[in-house]
């Protein structure tokens, strides 16, 4: 019993599972495209490094008439932020002075990964980093509940081959006030392991095999995994194994799950259709003047009316949208990459993530919660 509470909690909260079809998505088939990994990854710059912020807000959702699910923003249940952040070896891995950084965050790396370094390719450049923070703090809301004030904070560190995009460990750490469950996952793709602890109640550390190892990615790295593809484009879609250190855990046995990805662009001349962005006006300070300039329209007040859309920049983007491609498909993540490439000062980084919204779902799969995580900040410089 406690095991499926901590399922539910680890489902309810994490930004980054990934579930079904569902009602949003536009096409559940269309075209397989099997793209190609882009040989230059999209976030490649000479500082290797990349930090994106998100401002997150969990609504209410309402499901419609025709089954489709809808956010009641006038139903704020949650704020907070999410932060990724990537940085590239900028030499042999052995060599990399990173890898005292990792030792001290990242418990279980000093003993499975840091002594097995010489097993990794030498090449220069070869491996990623990626880090995400996730903190969610619940309103005074009636409708909260006992959750009123509760921080989730969610952590997650993995390590990836540039080449292939096949991970070489991943780590996540959650500690949930809302639900005063925590707990601790660590796949080790090296030795095929995957090690979980449920960090609230002391329960013992189980310990299950990682199979597919070479075949499947990591769930943690799913997002970065689509930018990095050369097919970010309408009417393409693309299939990936993914291992799910987690629920490995949860449920005492590997939990691999094919996610699915389909693509739409939106018309860049549509304003109506594009993603708006809204938070800075056209002279405040931020990343859009630093990154991106005049490369994107901006619509003030009265132009935005005329245009009947948002008020603010509007980026033209391709929408990605995952599911689980399984009989229980559930709902879906949908996620916007910029269409526009970011520049400073002629080093260019390309299909940023601008925006994601997921949705937590009732035992009849109808979605309760919408969380939604829009672009705040974007640098490369540390």
């Amino acid at each position: 019993m406690k095991k499926i509470l901590a399922l539910t909690a680890v489902l309810a909260a994490s930004v980054m599972l990934f579930t079904g079809c569902g009602t949003l998505m536009p096409s559940c088939g269309g075209e397989t495209v099997f793209s190609e990994l882009l040989r230059d990854k999209p976030w490649s710059n000479p500082y290797n490094y990349e930090k994106t912020t998100y401002d997150l807000d969990r609504y209410a959702a309402t499901v419609n008439e025709d089954g489709s699910f809808t956010a009641n923003t006038d139903k704020l249940l949650a704020s907070g932020t999410y932060v990724t952040e990537i940085e590239v070896a900028d030499r042999s891995i052995a060599d990399w002075s990173g890898l005292g950084a990792l030792s001290e965050e990242v418990p279980g790396f000093s003993e499975r990964i840091l002594g097995r370094v010489n097993e990794l390719t030498s090449s220069p450049s070869a491996y990623t980093v990626l880090r995400t923070t996730f903190e969610l703090t619940y309103t005074d809301d009636a409708d909260n509940s006992d959750r009123k004030g509760a921080t989730d904070r969610m952590e997650s560190v993995v390590m990836i081959r540039n080449i292939n995009m096949q991970p070489v460990f991943s780590y996540k750490h959650a500690e949930l006030a809302s639900s005063g469950i925590g707990y601790s996952a660590f796949a080790d793709y090296l030795a095929g392991e995957n090690v979980y602890s449920e960090s609230k109640d002391g329960t013992a550390t189980v310990t299950d095999r990682v199979t597919e190892i070479g075949t499947s990615y990591d769930n943690e790295e799913l997002f970065l995994l689509e930018r990095a593809q050369s097919g970010i484009k309408e009417g393409v879609s693309a299939t990936y194994s993914v291992h799910s250190a987690v629920e490995t855990g949860v449920y005492g046995e590997e939990a691999v799950h094919t996610i699915a990805a389909a693509v739409t662009t939106d018309v860049a001349d549509d304003p109506s259709d594009n993603y708006a962005y809204d938070k800075y006006g056209k002279d405040d300070a931020s990343f859009i003047n630093d990154y991106v300039g005049d490369a994107v329209a901006y619509y003030d007040a009265a132009e935005a009316e005329k245009k009947e859309t948002e008020e603010g920049y509007s980026f033209p983007v391709n929408r990605a949208v995952f599911y689980r491609n399984e009989t229980n498909m559930g709902t879906s993540t949908t996620v916007y990459y910029s269409d526009v490439d970011f520049n400073y000062f002629g080093m260019t980084t390309s299909n940023v993530m601008m925006y994601f919204a997921t949705y937590e779902t009732n035992t009849e799969g109808e979605a309760v919660n919408m969380t939604v995580g829009e672009i705040s900040d974007y640098t490369i410089v540390r």
